[in-house]
C-alpha cells in the first residue's frame, strides 16, 4: 500500500477511518472495480484533501477497503464521512460503509513510503464491518472525544456492543443526522443477547438466570411478612418508557423479553416498585447514564436501579426517588444515587 512521505515519530494517536462497501459482489475483478471507485470517492472528499495538502492525513489501501489515518482532530475524520456519504458527494457509492477509531498507531519511516500499523487500524475495520450500507460507526474512544466538540453530540447514538478479539467490549454509537448516514440500528445489533461480560468476575452473565434465582430468595423473603426493600443495580429495563430508545438498545441484555419477564414474576409475588408506584407518568425517570458518547450530557438514560418494597413495607413507603445532580459531579459513578424513604 502506498502512503504519503511524512517524518513520524514511532507512536502517533490518530483517527482512523476505515472505508469499505457493505455488499461488495462477488469475484476479484468486481472487488477491484469496487475498492477502486471508493479510492476515487475518498480522495475526493474536499476534507481529506485539505488535511493531505498539510500532510495531516494518510491514505491506505488494503485489499478489500481503505482506511485514512487523521492526526489532526476526530473531527476530521468525522467530516470526511459525512462526506462520503452525502449525496452532494463527487462519486456517490449507496453501499459505502464506514467505522471510526481513536487510538494509537505505530509508524515507521522507511525512505518515501512510511509503514502505518497497529491494533487501531484492526478496530476500526472491524467497526465498519458491523455496519450496513450508509452506516458511520464510531467506537467509544473516538464518540468521547467527539462528544466534547459540542456540535457532534447530537448526531452520535448508541447502536449496541461487540467483542474484539482480545476480549475487550467496544461500545459502538452510530453518527447521523438528517439526511447524512443510516439512521437505523445495524443489523449486526439487532439479534438478542440475553449475556453480557460482567466486568466485576470476569465472565459472562445470563441475567434472566440471575434474576430467576433472586426471585425465589424474594419469595422467601414474603414468608417472614416483615417490612422489606430489595435495593439495587438489577439491570432491567422494566418497559419501554423506561430507557432513551428501546430500538437503539434492542440487543441490550437488560431488554430481553425473557430478562423482563423474570421482573415481572419477581413484582407479581407482590413486591411494589417504589419508584413508579410514586412517579406513575413521569418519563426519562433514569437511573443510569453510560460513560460514552456524551450520554449524561444528551439524556440518553436507562432505568437499571429499583427499589423493590414488600406489603408490610409498602404500607410505609412515604418517598422515593433518584439524585440526578450526583450523576453530573466530577468523576461520579455511571448510576445516579436512588432511595426509598419509609415512615
Amino acid at each position: 500500500m502506498g502512503v504519503q512521505s511524512m517524518n513520524l515519530p514511532d507512536v502517533r494517536i490518530a483517527h482512523v477511518l476505515a472505508v469499505g462497501v457493505a455488499d461488495a459482489g462477488s469475484g476479484a475483478p468486481e472487488e477491484q472495480r469496487v475498492v477502486h471507485r471508493l479510492m476515487e470517492a475518498l480522495q475526493g472528499t474536499p476534507k481529506f484533501q485539505r488535511c493531505q495538502r498539510r500532510g495531516d492525513a494518510l491514505f491506505l489501501a488494503f485489499k478489500h477497503d481503505l482506511a485514512v489515518v487523521f492526526f489532526d482532530s476526530p473531527e476530521s475524520a468525522a467530516c470526511c464521512a459525512l462526506e462520503l456519504v452525502s449525496p452532494l458527494a463527487r462519486i456517490a457509492s449507496p453501499k459505502i460503509r464506514l467505522g471510526l477509531h481513536t487510538g494509537p498507531i505505530h509508524c515507521e519511516s522507511g525512505g518515501d513510503s512510511p509503514q502505518i500499523s497497529g491494533i487501531s487500524l484492526a478496530v476500526a475495520r472491524q467497526i465498519m464491518e458491523c455496519g450496513d450500507a450508509g452506516h458511520i460507526l464510531v467506537s467509544n474512544a473516538a464518540a468521547d472525544l467527539l462528544s466534547q466538540f459540542g456540535r457532534w453530540s447530537e448526531m452520535m447514538h448508541p447502536a449496541g456492543e461487540f467483542e474484539l478479539a482480545n476480549g475487550i467490549q467496544l461500545q459502538v454509537s452510530n453518527l447521523c443526522k438528517g439526511g447524512l448516514g443510516n439512521h437505523s440500528t445495524p443489523e449486526r445489533f439487532l439479534h438478542p443477547k440475553t449475556e453480557a461480560k460482567d466486568p466485576l468476575i470476569g465472565r459472562s452473565v445470563n441475567h434472566y438466570l440471575v434474576l430467576e434465582r433472586l426471585g425465589a430468595h424474594a419469595a422467601e423473603l414474603l414468608i417472614d411478612e416483615r417490612p422489606t426493600a430489595l435495593c439495587g443495580d438489577w439491570n432491567v429495563v422494566p418497559e419501554d418508557r423506561d430507557v432513551f430508545s428501546a430500538r437503539a438498545t434492542a440487543r441490550d441484555a437488560v431488554m430481553q423479553p425473557e430478562t423482563r419477564e423474570a421482573w415481572r414474576w419477581i413484582l407479581h409475588q407482590g413486591w411494589t416498585d417504589a419508584l413508579r408506584a410514586l412517579h406513575p407518568r413521569e418519563e426519562k425517570l433514569y437511573t443510569f447514564w453510560d460513560y460514552t458518547a456524551g450520554c449524561w450530557q444528551r439524556d440518553l438514560g436507562f432505568r437499571l436501579d429499583h427499589l423493590l418494597c414488600s406489603p408490610e413495607a409498602a404500607d410505609r413507603l412515604q418517598a422515593a426517588g433518584v439524585d440526578r445532580w450526583a450523576r453530573g459531579e466530577e468523576k461520579a459513578s455511571d448510576h445516579a444515587p436512588t432511595w426509598v424513604e419509609l415512615a
